[in-house]
């Protein structure tokens, strides 16, 4: 930071990094971090809502989707059925956890709501400042969101997110801890969503996936047009079940880009804890979007998770860490 010292009066020339307050309808009192790297990279990211990426803009277009719910505040969530989509805004990044996801589900006596409650939790002991990493100022918000209730879970994640300088990546890094001190399953799934301007049929999906499965056996032809993204149409949605392939650094990774925007982003994540990738196109018009979501289990019913052996435990007092690498770039 010591070079650009002499030129600047305050770090906000270079990058800014401010937090407000919203006010007016279902969105009043929601916290809102804005992050501007001075590059062409800006970023939203809601702390009331697991820190999650509500929008981001690269050279000036919209990279994601938005849902008509919109912003809302945590104080509206109703985790009973399907209460989860009057919440659901998309954006670039919801995230799902640490219960359940996919649908609400009854389990052994227990009612697991839709996608988990991890998207409707506020984090606590937030923070967002700029500060200086290997000598270039870095936007850096961190903060901790807490799953639990007594005779339940004690589950924690907490999540840093590093924007620098002049470089057009986003480094996110989840820790998740088992507070209690009994052996419990955890379920995550990052819901990355993209949306118009980026998403429509110019842009082209890169991955490496080992295996697909449609969800539907009536989608089956699906199977092997994942890559095909086409215009708005009236039509339901197709999901898709991948077995992303993992290098041999234990990452996976995957590739949009648009070309007659001239811009793109790859996805480098733990491909080894997040062995799976659900792909959502839902082409529908007004509802124009795909996600693709690393995760560690079936998008089902726990006791699906638990027949298919795909259910992740932590020991008690035990964490586990997932990072991930989201790069920007021009063609």
């Amino acid at each position: 930071m010591q070079s650009y010292t002499p030129y600047i009066g305050d770090i906000s020339q270079l990058i800014s990094v401010r937090t407000s307050r919203l006010c007016g309808g279902r969105a009043e009192g929601t916290l809102m971090t804005q992050v501007n790297n001075g590059a062409g990279l800006d970023v939203t990211v809601l702390p009331d809502r697991g820190m999650d990426l509500y929008q981001i803009r690269f050279k000036g277009y919209g990279m994601n989707y938005l849902s008509p719910a919109g912003i809302v505040s945590p104080a509206f969530y109703n985790d009973v059925g399907a209460g989860f989509l009057r919440n659901f805004f998309a954006g670039f990044l919801t995230t799902c956890g640490l219960t359940n996801v996919g649908g609400p589900n009854r389990y052994q006596g227990t009612d697991y709501p839709m996608h988990g409650r991890l998207d409707n939790l506020p984090a606590e002991q937030y923070a967002a400042a700029v500060e200086e990493k290997d000598g270039t100022p870095t936007a850096v918000l961190e903060g901790t969101m807490q799953d639990a209730a007594m005779f339940y879970e004690n589950l924690t994640l907490h999540r840093r997110l590093e924007i620098p300088y002049g470089e057009n990546v986003i480094r996110m890094t989840d820790t998740i801890r088992n507070r209690s001190f009994t052996k419990v399953p955890f379920a995550v799934l990052y819901h990355f969503n993209t949306g118009y301007p980026f998403l429509c049929e110019d842009t082209e999906l890169t991955m490496d996936t080992r295996q697909v499965t449609a969800r539907e056996p009536e989608n089956a032809a699906q199977e092997k047009d994942w890559r095909r993204i086409v215009a708005p149409h009236d039509t339901q949605e197709v999901v898709l079940f991948h077995r992303p392939a993992v290098d041999g650094q234990g990452r996976s990774e995957y590739t949009l880009t648009n070309r007659r925007l001239g811009i793109g982003f790859t996805l480098r994540y733990d491909g080894v804890q997040l062995d799976r990738l659900t792909q959502w196109k839902m082409f529908n018009r007004g509802e124009y979007v795909m996600g693709l979501e690393p995760c560690n289990t079936t998008l089902g019913s726990r006791q699906d998770a638990h027949q298919a052996g795909a259910v992740h435990f932590l020991d008690g007092q035990a964490e586990t860490t997932l990072t991930f690498e989201i790069r920007f770039f021009t063609v």
